[in-house]
């Protein structure tokens, strides 16, 4: 596939997720500062139905074996093992706690920014531009290998399911009844799923 074509479909995909993005207000940040300090759990309840829908489609993907087919970089020259990363675990611990503290600092989360900047936010612009130093020092650091003596490595590949140990399919049917059971909890205390008039 050329590469022109691959990207005018991400420009469109991106195009209809910023319009979904800004018209809903969908930013994780947001999401949990109005459920954990306002007891607004609406937009939580839209999060775990975004959660679930991927949950599904991604296990149908991968095993079908269409998630290859559906990578377009690949297509043009992209190296797969790119989004392969192998899962080490005190860096993804760390690198979550530091990329939490500073998105609640940048008062959005990557997606917030976006479509905030979108908007003529200034702020969000200087949060973008800390996200975007952060990336570049973590990928200097890598590049430099300094954290070569980590402690624990999973190869690259590797999903959650295959590093438990568990039946992947059991894994993902307990994962959307566990979801499941907090969208009805949800419901039955606070009301979410009524429509609203």
């Amino acid at each position: 596939m050329d590469l022109i074509i691959v990207l005018i479909i991400a420009f469109f995909i991106g195009a209809v997720l910023g319009f979904i993005f800004q018209k809903s207000q969908f930013c994780m940040t947001l999401i949990l500062t109005e459920s954990f300090l306002f007891n607004n759990h609406r937009r939580m309840v839209g999060l775990i139905v975004a959660i679930l829908f991927s949950t599904i489609l991604f296990n149908i993907a991968f095993f079908s074996g269409l998630i290859e087919s559906f990578n377009l970089l690949q297509n043009v020259g992209v190296n797969p093992a790119f989004f392969k990363a192998p899962l080490i675990l005190e860096r993804h611990i760390i690198g979550g706690l530091i990329f939490g503290f500073g998105m609640i600092l940048a008062g959005g989360c990557v997606a917030g920014l976006l479509f905030r900047i979108g908007e003529g936010q200034l702020s969000s612009v200087i949060g973008f531009i800390g996200l975007m130093s952060g990336f570049a020092g973590a990928f200097l650091l890598e590049t430099l290998h300094l954290f070569e003596n980590s402690i624990t490595v999973y190869p690259s590949g590797l999903l959650l399911p295959m590093i438990l140990g568990v039946d992947s399919i059991i894994f993902t049917i307990i994962i959307i009844l566990f979801f499941l059971l907090i969208v009805l909890a949800l419901h039955y205390k606070f009301n979410v799923l009524a429509i609203r008039k």
